[in-house]
């Protein structure tokens, strides 16, 4: 069995949704005055490789914690869409329908990653098209994740790719590395728990493959 970490690492350099709230990381208690370590964490929900839940978006939406455990397990497929430029469509996901509706799970690897690293949270990668969304949301998906900041555009306001999902009562997964060291097209398990916190819209998450 071979355990591949997907969790961006939470430090005051994690990439952040522009206009987010950076996180802080504080040391509040020290081994050589206090006898023990501790820090205090300041994040917003939405920090790091996160889910996000129906109640982000909609006023009567499902919180995370009312989420049966369940639907952050399971069965796993990458797709490598990375070298689509803007729209990413049916065709560029290059999996057979089968292939999709026999997983729980869609992660996408879009390269945005690498793209972060280099250019910024706000640089450009390609996104699903409405279309493509639409489809995949028809499936009988848990969730779908990807290594970008969103499933929309950066500067989308309709979010209506997040919506799409959500009315089909999927998670989604944002923010997650290491997708290129995965199999492409090839199944795995999938294990995505997020914080159990009251009332959350979106929750920081440690998501792992296992092959």
């Amino acid at each position: 069995m071979k355990i591949i970490d997907l969790t961006r690492p939470l430090s005051i350099d994690t990439p952040i949704f522009p206009g987010d709230e950076a996180p802080k990381i504080e040391q509040i208690k020290h081994f050589e005055d206090d006898g023990y370590r501790m820090k205090r964490l300041t994040i917003t929900t939405h920090t790091g490789t996160h889910i996000d839940s129906p109640s982000h978006l909609f006023k009567a939406g499902a919180s995370l914690d009312d989420v049966e455990p369940e639907q952050f397990f399971g069965t796993a497929i990458v797709a490598d869409v990375s070298s689509t430029k803007k729209k990413i469509e049916i065709s560029d996901i290059k999996l057979t329908k089968a292939d999709i509706f026999n997983a729980d799970f869609l992660l996408l690897y879009t390269g945005a990653e690498e793209t972060m690293e280099t250019e910024g949270a706000e640089a450009q990668v390609p996104v699903l098209s409405l279309e493509a969304a639409n489809f995949l949301a028809s499936m009988p998906l848990k969730g779908i994740g990807l290594d970008a900041m969103s499933p929309d555009e950066i500067k989308s306001r309709e979010l209506k790719n997040h919506k799409a999902f959500f009315h089909s009562k999927m998670i989604i997964i944002e923010n997650l590395i290491n997708l290129k060291k995965l199999p492409f097209g090839k199944p795995f398990c999938l294990a995505a728990l997020p914080l159990l916190v009251a009332n959350s819209d979106g929750c920081p998450a440690r998501v792992v493959a296992i092959l």
